[in-house]
């Protein structure tokens, strides 16, 4: 058990675990629609180019292939809110949010990323043995 004597917060944020392809390169023109909804200008708020956006993005998929993670912490930390808004949209349309769940404590909104490899591996150790499908050694 465990026991947090000082601050505590009673906020969740939500976590995604998913698991994109390493061949998976999205259309441009497909990030900077999506981006739209998340670049909503107020005064406050710095216009980004779309060159800026796309690095961003592209940035934020080299991490979740390489079974990193990304998050968000009130615009303050971590990768820019509306890129990684712009990110689970992205995910969410192509099918490759394997889980989503509510964290309880202050880690920030985070998207996890789960390799190929790590997917098929699961897939190889778990799956095929739920259905009592033989592998020969050599496809192992």
């Amino acid at each position: 058990m465990k026991i947090k004597s000082d601050f505590v917060t009673n906020s969740s944020s939500t976590a995604y675990i998913v698991a994109i392809p390493n061949d998976f390169e999205p259309d441009q023109e497909v990030i900077l629609e999506k981006s739209k909804d998340h670049f909503i200008y107020k005064e406050s708020d710095e216009e980004w180019p779309e060159t800026r956006i796309l690095e961003d993005f592209s940035e934020c998929l080299a991490l979740l292939k390489s079974g990193d993670n990304i998050w968000t912490h009130r615009d303050e930390e971590g990768c820019d809110s509306r890129i990684f808004y712009t990110m689970v949209d992205i995910c969410n349309d192509n099918g490759f949010v394997l889980s989503i769940f509510e964290l309880n404590n202050e880690d920030g909104t985070r998207i996890q990323g789960i390799t190929e490899e790590d997917i098929n591996g699961w897939f190889m150790d778990t799956q095929l043995q739920k259905l009592k499908i033989e592998v020969p050694d050599e496809q192992n």
